[in-house]
């Protein structure tokens, strides 16, 4: 049996990182990411049947051109990668499955299918969601599907059955991912299309963990991936690393886990096997900014790190508390402080619309993030994705001013608050982009940081693709 796995062609001309929680444009970074899910996805089934990853945003294909894809291959399965702002582009994939053939199996899996299940499956050509952790139920579901068997003994699924959705039992969560997950076979995609935007070379994406303990109002990981934090053995994920470089040639990487800092041992051990192998890598990782320690962070730098991104969130310790961070302003200020006595920059994350939000408050979160020391910065808008606690909490106070998932992704705002407008809180993050990066120092640090020709022009080109991510051209309708 044939099953084709696809990460949708781009939306409306926009091409979009679909991983996990991350649902993005590709200006946020100016490149495109691994469809790592999609991959191990695929990985997971191998072994039985014939199975293709078709990357659609990283080989430049259209509707047109997927369609023609499908015609060539006669998939008797069709597994779909979604995202909440591009879902009307991505559940359209079943509907080219379907035109093809009428008898091909749609599956959705992703943020799509697990927090908007009745849209997925009431308004488009999608025949089963995946709920959740999607790894262990595609097994069970493509061989349901072989074997003709009956989908209501699956777990984690649901699908029509004479217009109702029948939804099964939740499936538990995986107790140990080096077990139950295959290392992701990255002979099912071109890896030289996954590339940095300023020197072009190949990186790969790396699952540390899943799965997150703490209790952002706003997040939507612990939905997905639950409330434990599961890790991967550190010398199995080094071992990925150097298969990685032998096999691809790759030598940077990005570590894809919640924080790689959340116990300060696990990120020792990992620091330890590339150190103890003598590897030369290059990777970049996410932290919360109050579980650092200088000797981590040092570690981290001999082993390669030299990037890490920071949650800050914000710079006031009520509007922290609002969205029970569990971290303060003064936590955010001494990991940056420890990041540069470890040599390692900072990517400063911060949000602007958050409960408790006014004018006064953005204005000095603007100024937080000029003063703070990070070398770099992202600004964003809250988005109240369903099943979270910031969903319940915008409803219930008639914050939303949209249901238009095109525009629920973190460069718009359709929510306001008591104080702001969301045109406010949309003006307030592109004046965070214009005033932190287009001030003299900036400028001046990224011209030093150049080292060719070739780089100035990558820096140009990622320049103008990053600028949609500053200002969005979409209009608010209400």
């Amino acid at each position: 049996m044939k099953v084709l796995f696809v990460n949708p062609p781009a939306y409306k001309k926009v091409e979009y990182v679909r991983e996990g929680r991350c649902m993005q444009p590709k200006s946020v970074w100016n490149n495109i990411w691994p469809p790592l899910s999609l991959v191990s996805l695929a990985t997971q089934i191998q072994d039985k049947y014939e199975v293709k990853v078709l990357d659609c945003i990283a080989e430049k294909i259209d509707f047109k051109c997927l369609k023609k894809y499908v015609e060539t291959f006669s998939p008797k399965v069709i597994v779909i990668n979604t995202g909440i702002p591009s879902l009307k582009g991505d559940l359209k994939v079943g509907e080219v499955a379907k035109a093809v053939d009428n008898k091909i199996v749609t599956i959705a899996f992703g943020m799509v299918p697990t927090l908007l299940l009745e849209e997925t499956l009431n308004n488009y050509k999608i025949d089963v969601g995946i709920m959740y952790e999607p790894d262990i139920t595609i097994k069970h579901i493509i061989n349901a599907i072989d074997k003709k068997e009956d989908l209501n003994k699956v777990k984690g699924i649901a699908f029509k059955e004479k217009d109702k959705i029948i939804q099964t039992e939740k499936r538990e969560l995986i107790k140990d991912l080096d077990k139950e997950l295959e290392i992701p076979n990255r002979d099912l995609i071109k890896n030289e299309l996954y590339t940095f935007p300023f020197d072009k070379k190949p990186f790969a994406l790396l699952l540390l963990g899943r799965g997150c303990p703490y209790p952002c109002t706003y997040c939507i990981s612990p939905v997905y991936y639950g409330n434990k934090y599961r890790t991967r053995d550190p010398k199995k994920v080094v071992d990925e690393m150097e298969l990685c470089y032998k096999k691809y040639g790759i030598k940077n990487f990005i570590y894809w886990g919640e924080s790689f800092t959340l116990n300060n041992d696990y990120g020792m051990k990992i620091c330890a096997e590339i150190i103890n192998r003598n590897l030369n890598f290059r990777w970049v990782t996410t932290s919360r900014v109050d579980t650092l320690s200088l000797e981590l962070l040092k570690k981290m730098k001999q082993a390669g790190c030299y990037l890490l991104g920071l949650g800050i969130e914000h710079s006031n310790n009520k509007i922290l508390k609002n969205t029970k961070k569990r971290a303060t302003v003064e936590d955010s200020k001494n990991a940056i402080k420890l990041c540069k006595q470890a040599g390692i920059k900072t990517m400063g994350h911060f949000v602007f619309g958050l409960p408790g939000e006014t004018k006064e408050t953005a204005e000095e979160l603007i100024k937080f993030s000029k003063t703070c020391g990070v070398n770099y910065a992202q600004f964003y808008c809250p988005v109240p994705y369903p099943k979270t606690e910031y969903w319940n909490q915008v409803k219930e106070n008639n914050w939303i001013v949209s249901t238009d998932w095109d525009l629920y992704e973190q460069n718009y705002s359709v929510v306001k608050n008591d104080a702001l407008t969301p045109e406010e809180i949309m003006e307030f993050r592109t004046r965070g982009f214009n005033e932190f990066y287009f001030r003299p120092k900036m400028i001046f640090q990224h011209i030093l940081n150049l080292r060719s020709f070739k780089e100035l022009k990558n820096t140009v080109i990622s320049g103008i693709e990053v600028l949609k991510w500053f200002k969005p051209k979409k209009t608010l309708k209400i």
